[in-house]
């Protein structure tokens, strides 16, 4: 029986350089791959938390605190964000302390896929990517608080990073591609380098 190093065995020192100078590449390219693959991913959901920090601040001044949690969105600037659907909505939805709903957005309405509630054990921020109608979507938890900064409920904020996770795909092509063209030449080049000293 023969080994099954037969086919490397045969090879000339040349094309063995050429092939371990192309591995080595090919797991440091990985390597650094992963980590900007990675590095951009968190990017992404920083950059769309603080979207929905913003959102969340624009809401705050009509919550009302004291004595009973409530919110009046009349004058709401951006009330059609509200009413939106995943393209560019925003969907809302208010709890109390004790976590009972007491207020969800208009947006809610014509959604059949129920959102899980997952409020925080700890009175502050807490953001978390979760797949919603078949998408990627973001939540947001911020902490509603009266005048003695006491909790008083939870301000519960969702939008969908689609477009952003888009961008995302795209980037992991790239990089998939560019680490593929980058091994490809250098075994060609670490063979035609090694046939030529040897």
């Amino acid at each position: 029986m023969k080994p099954s190093f037969s086919f490397y065995n045969e090879l000339s020192i040349s094309k063995k350089l050429a092939l371990w100078y192309g591995l080595s590449l090919f797991l440091m390219l990985s390597l650094f791959g992963y980590f900007l693959y990675e590095t951009f991913h968190q990017s992404i959901h920083h950059n769309y938390d603080r979207h929905l920090l913003f959102e969340a601040e624009q809401l705050l001044p009509n919550i009302q605190a004291e004595d009973s949690l409530s919110i009046d969105l009349t004058g709401y600037s951006r009330n059609e964000a509200l009413r939106g659907g995943v393209e560019y909505g925003t969907y809302v939805r208010l709890y109390d302390q004790k976590g009972n709903l007491v207020y969800n957005s208009p947006n809610f309405s014509g959604v059949e896929e129920p959102l899980k509630r997952q409020i925080p054990k700890e009175p502050q921020e807490n953001s978390f990517s979760s797949e919603w109608q078949s998408l990627p979507a973001r939540t947001l938890y911020y902490p509603i608080k009266d005048n003695n900064g006491s909790l008083s409920g939870w301000l519960e904020l969702t939008g969908f990073e689609w477009t952003l996770h888009e961008e995302l795909t795209r980037f992991r092509q790239y990089l998939f591609f560019l680490i593929a063209i980058s091994v490809a030449f250098s075994i060609l080049g670490g063979y035609w380098l090694s046939k030529k000293a040897l």
